[in-house]
């Protein structure tokens, strides 16, 4: 008899070992949500005093999200299936600190069906949900590869279509006024006839000019464009100009005389030095003149305003032309882009897209404003690099 005591309380103690020390945690949860026991290991990795643990409530371990997902998944699982397995949640630890688990949850209830206890076992997940996480961040990446490769072959394709078409045009001009200048160069005919001829070259080499500076103005903001592309940043010298009405003018001026069947008007308020990338300056400049020339209302009057105050410079380019959708407006910087105006002009749409990375290299910002058949493009930016004291 004593022997088979002695056997009982051996084996009780081996239970109680083997409940406390078991290589995973173990809590048992009454029906009030009561953690009605809890074993040695589960209160180590919560690092919290076992006794801390029993009478707590088990939502109370529970950060937000997982209470929410406790009683709206997990408890009519279990009241369905009678038990859940493989659940991952995190329990807040003595710190407050998250810990993550792996756990499996069965509920225990009487012959009638009352609900005596929830008994869940847990493991710790630290490693599991470190890799989980790093398999979930290679995919997310994957698809964001994928998807980059898949935006830059329709890019490509789009950009050598759009090269194509729109450096053919200024090429075959060039080509034609060539054998067009080698036709009047040939037989000697009267002074008349010569004047007459000499007229006609220089209308051709006009034309030859315009269409070179047209594929060179393209090569060139195909350039700045790919630079912008890639992420590269637009570099930019800036140095203090304190003429920089005078130099702006001298663009409009080339502007006028290739454009001579368009009014161009300049206003020029500059009274102090602006330190500016000029070529870069007179860049953007150019491209909204140019677009104001091509996309606005071929009568109206195209203006072009400069002015400066003690912190900023402004440039105003404006024409007559319809209102700019606000859709539209949204993406008109970007490149390939050709909104204004009825119809689409010729050129790669980079113009504003230059536009946008010069002013951007300046530190400074695009506005686009419509007002009763008036567009206006508003370049701002500051004055000097640093601020005045």
């Amino acid at each position: 008899m004593m022997n088979d005591t002695h056997g009982d309380t051996s084996l009780n103690e081996r239970d109680a070992d083997f409940f406390e020390n078991f290589p995973c945690g173990i809590i048992l949860v009454g029906p009030n949500d009561i953690i009605l026991e809890a074993n040695a290991t589960m209160a180590e990795w919560l690092d919290m005093p076992r006794t801390a643990l029993v009478g707590k409530k088990f939502s109370e371990l529970l950060n937000f999200g997982g209470r929410i997902a406790f009683e709206t998944h997990v408890r009519p699982m279990l009241r369905m299936e009678g038990r859940v397995e493989e659940l991952a949640f995190d329990l807040v630890n003595a710190q407050g600190d998250r810990v993550p688990f792996m756990a499996n949850t069965k509920e225990q209830r009487s012959p009638n069906g009352t609900h005596i206890s929830t008994q869940i076992a847990l493991f710790k997940a630290i490693d599991r949900r470190t890799y989980e996480r790093a398999l979930l961040d290679a995919k997310n990446m994957a698809k964001s590869t994928a998807a980059r490769e898949q935006e830059i072959a329709v890019f490509r394709e789009r950009f050598i279509a759009l090269l194509g078409h729109d450096l053919r045009n200024p090429l075959s001009a060039i080509l034609s006024g060539a054998s067009l200048l080698d036709r009047l160069g040939q037989g000697g005919r009267d002074d008349e006839h010569n004047k007459t001829l000499v007229n006609k070259r220089q209308f051709v080499v006009d034309g030859i000019k315009s269409s070179a500076n047209r594929a060179l103005n393209l090569v060139d903001d195909l350039l700045d464009m790919a630079k912008g592309r890639v992420g590269a940043e637009m570099e930019i010298e800036r140095v203090a100009v304190a003429s920089l009405g005078a130099e702006l003018e001298k663009l409009v001026n080339e502007i006028r005389t290739a454009s001579p069947t368009r009014d161009f008007v300049s206003n020029w308020t500059i009274d102090h030095p602006v330190e500016v990338d000029l070529p870069r300056l007179s860049q953007l400049l150019a491209n909204l003149l140019s677009n104001a020339h091509r996309h606005g209302d071929e009568a109206g009057i195209v203006t072009v305003t400069g002015l400066t105050t003690q912190d900023s410079f402004k440039l105003y380019v404006e024409n007559n032309g319809e209102a700019i959708p606000e859709n539209v407006q949204a993406t008109l910087f970007e490149p390939f882009v050709q909104g204004q105006g009825k119809t689409k002009k010729n050129g790669l749409g980079l113009g504003l897209f230059i536009v946008s990375q010069v002013a951007k290299a300046h530190s400074g910002q695009m506005e686009i404003q419509c007002d009763d058949n008036l567009i206006r493009f508003v370049f701002s930016m500051p004055r000097l690099t640093a601020p005045l004291e």
